[in-house]
């Protein structure tokens, strides 16, 4: 959902797969921070107001015997300013791809990212 809830199509998916026969679930990627979104519509896991959802996602694969895995996922230096609200984060200014100059949209597509400080480390941490 545009919200970063998980949505029913999506629970019924996964529960589709455990019924099938899948010993183990794992999510797409899930954004453990705000500021670690990829795309609109991406699972989130960073606040408790999304545990519902995950929570129903549980319960309705581990009926069918099956484990599952929330795939756990910062985007960094992929996450949009369109979509975050901000500068990206990442563990360097640089855009994967090139570490010898700074990576613009007309080359990549991707937004400048800012180098993580401590104090940003700290809070992904605790997300």
């Amino acid at each position: 959902n545009a919200d970063g809830t998980i949505n029913k199509r999506e629970i019924r998916w996964l529960e589709r797969c455990a019924e099938g026969g899948f010993g183990m679930i794992i999510t797409c990627c899930t954004n453990v921070s705000k500021n670690g979104k990829g795309w609109i519509g991406e699972f989130e896991v960073y606040d408790d107001r999304f545990l519902h959802g995950m929570i129903d996602l549980q319960k309705a694969i581990r009926k069918h015997g099956a484990l599952s895995i929330v795939q756990l996922f910062h985007a960094g230096s992929r996450s949009p300013i369109a979509v975050i609200g901000e500068q990206p984060i990442s563990s360097s200014p640089y855009v994967s791809g090139n570490q010898h100059k700074y990576l613009v949209k007309e080359n990549y597509g991707f937004d400048k990212p800012k180098e993580m400080t401590i104090e940003d480390i700290d809070q992904v941490v605790k997300d």
